[in-house]
């Protein structure tokens, strides 16, 4: 939040969104804070189910007087969270047709793969079956817990 507030007294005018993720690899468990950016996702295993974290309150940067929203959780075994740019959402098709969000929550759960750079390119099949063309950038983070137990 200091970070940001320095930008803004240096007059920083670009656009700009970012999140600040902190996980704990061996409980699963997360806080994450959000400066404007899309809300992160839960897959479920085998993509049963796929969660939008709703980051609900002031953005990160936007006032130095006032306490920032973050969201906690934890994250089971064989769960993805999955972080991305909003140029899938905003994707259009021929007809001029956004891709949006409930597409995109259905794209997560049939492009899921055990491997995780397979559900990515599925996930790319799926954009690129879509969209007509790329006009905003696609930034994908995926992190997946597995391993022992808890």
């Amino acid at each position: 939040n200091k970070i940001l507030q320095q930008l803004k007294k240096r007059n920083w005018r670009r656009m700009m969104t970012a999140q600040v993720v902190d996980i704990d690899c061996k409980s699963g468990t997360f806080v994450i804070a959000s400066a404007g950016h899309c809300y992160p996702y839960i897959v479920g295993k085998n993509g049963s189910s796929a969660v939008a974290l709703q980051i609900n309150g002031m953005p990160l940067g936007s006032a130095s007087n006032k306490p920032h929203a973050e969201i906690s959780g934890e994250i089971d075994q064989d769960e993805t969270l999955v972080f991305y740019t909003d140029g899938i959402i905003e994707a259009v098709d021929a007809k001029g047709e956004m891709f949006g969000y409930q597409r995109f929550e259905g794209l997560l759960q049939t492009a899921w793969s055990e491997n995780l750079e397979d559900y990515w390119k599925n996930i790319m099949a799926g954009y690129n079956a879509w969209a007509v063309s790329q006009d905003d950038d696609l930034t994908f983070l995926m992190v997946r817990r597995s391993g022992g137990r808890r």
